[in-house]
């Protein structure tokens, strides 16, 4: 029974009409060019009465787009079916996109060096090289939880050989090895992953490669996001044998009615992944981001964002200087806080910048709480 306290408003829901362009302030809409306003898709939610006007961000708001089935390849929005596998194509296309048009917004990687150690996914079984200069390469961001009784390679390996260096991984978490699949769909073939990467037997090594962080996740094409789960186990969502959610249509008079998945922003907000110091870290040092959350895969850089369940039409939504029209610019980790932050155009000085990165860091949980500052330090954020 509801509490009598509660207001009666909560006790009724409603079936709201919202617009794609829900961010967009009356006088930045009306400079909004005229067939991108066409392209408006009608979606509808059932909310308490009481609800926000926008409840787009809350965990467990589920939206419905409604198009015309004469529609199935609109311009700018079309509405996705999700699979059971994610749709990688979708996410090439991201990559390949932001680095011919976002050179400047997301940065380079002349000025990183290379990780000493890199995993090959291409290798049978993975193997950890020495990688050669200049080397493309992707990071993976993720929390260990309490499954550490896998086999270090340090455990039987003390000393790297001297040349090259080729030793096995033994068995990995089912999270290290989605993200080596992940790598190959991707069509790169190098993975940076901590627990593997860093001599976790040796503290002098420990320590050097924790003051590189901003090199590492700075100088990797991508960083893979584990947002779903709470230990290292869990898998990516969509990839090889980790199941997900899938969404469902239907159609009746010509209308498509498609349920999507829960905000994607949302989900990774609530996520064990969010809590941690070390990945909070992790993503504001990235350039392009990959989240993988129980739903679907959210795509993220410096200038845009991308949904799996959302087909966007990249060259009509950016505007000039290669950026998105504001209203869809990443919400998660630009801020005006990343390493490029000086091509985000903010008010908001330095001093205060920095004071939300500390907050921001130290509020999040650490194994070693006295570490706090010391990583963030080593971390230049």
């Amino acid at each position: 029974m509801q509490s009598p306290r509660t207001p009666r408003s909560s006790l009724y829901s409603q079936l709201r009409a919202y617009s794609t362009f829900p961010k967009t302030l009356s006088n930045e809409f009306k400079r909004l060019p005229v067939k991108l306003l066409d392209q408006d898709i009608p979606h509808l939610a059932v909310v308490p009465s009481n609800s926000p006007i926008r409840p787009a961000h809350e965990a467990g708001t589920n939206f419905f787009f409604c198009s015309r089935t004469t529609e199935a390849r609109r311009r700018v929005f079309q509405p996705q079916t999700l699979f059971p596998e994610i749709e990688s194509a979708t996410f090439i296309a991201s990559l390949d996109f932001c680095k011919s048009r976002h050179k400047l917004l997301c940065g380079t990687k002349n000025n990183f060096a290379t990780p000493s150690r890199l995993i090959d996914c291409h290798s049978s079984p993975p193997s950890v090289i020495k990688p050669q200069l200049g080397t493309p390469y992707i990071a993976l961001s993720y929390i260990w939880g309490q499954n550490r009784h896998y086999e270090s390679i340090w455990s039987t390996h003390q000393t790297e050989p001297i040349g090259p260096l080729e030793i096995p991984i033994p068995r990995c978490p089912r999270t290290v090895l989605d993200a080596q699949i992940v790598v190959r769909k991707l069509g790169y073939r190098y993975l940076w992953v901590d627990q593997i990467c860093i001599n976790q037997e040796d503290s002098n090594d420990k320590q050097s490669q924790i003051e590189t962080m901003d090199q590492i996740y700075g100088g990797a094409e991508l960083t893979i996001v584990a947002a779903a789960g709470s230990h290292s186990d869990h898998g990516l969502p969509g990839v090889a044998f980790t199941k997900r959610q899938v969404t469902r249509s239907l159609e009746f008079d010509g209308i498509r009615v498609t349920c999507m998945p829960n905000d994607a922003q949302s989900l990774i907000r609530s996520s064990t992944w969010s809590t941690r110091a070390w990945t909070h870290q992790e993503a504001l040092l990235s350039r392009r981001l990959l989240f993988f959350t129980d739903s679907e895969a959210y795509f993220e850089c410096h200038s845009m964002q991308v949904r799996e369940s959302m087909r966007w039409d990249f060259n009509a939504l950016h505007g000039k200087q290669g950026k998105l029209f504001s209203f869809f610019n990443s919400a998660l980790f630009l801020q005006g806080m990343s390493h490029t932050d000086f091509y985000v155009r903010t008010h908001t000085s330095a001093l205060l910048r920095f004071y939300r990165i500390v907050k921001d860091f130290t509020s999040r949980s650490m194994s070693c709480e006295e570490d706090a500052l010391r990583d963030l330090i080593f971390g230049k954020l």
